[in-house]
């Protein structure tokens, strides 16, 4: 929640940027390019968010018990197998 805010709040004032200079002698295009930056940094955030996810369902997949491995093993060679035989 706190990362989608954040990315707005990015989004937003790079937008504001953008708009409320004019070019220049020195930056042709203004801060145009504060848009490109703006984005940058919000698929930083998206990418250091991914990771954390990643990390989390991997301390969970290690964490698992017995009973749910076996579970778990099987519902995910269920929906592996189609699609290794379809593609």
């Amino acid at each position: 929640m706190l990362a989608d805010i954040l990315s707005l709040l990015v989004a937003y004032y790079s937008i504001e940027l953008a708009k409320k200079t004019e070019a220049t002698k020195e930056n042709s295009y203004g801060f145009q390019r504060a848009e490109i930056v703006g984005s940058l940094i919000n698929s930083i955030f998206l990418l250091a968010l991914c990771l954390s996810l990643l990390l989390q369902v991997i301390q969970r997949f290690i964490s698992i018990s017995g009973f749910f491995l076996h579970i778990l093993s099987l519902l995910l060679s269920s929906s592996l197998y189609p699609s290794l035989i379809f593609f």
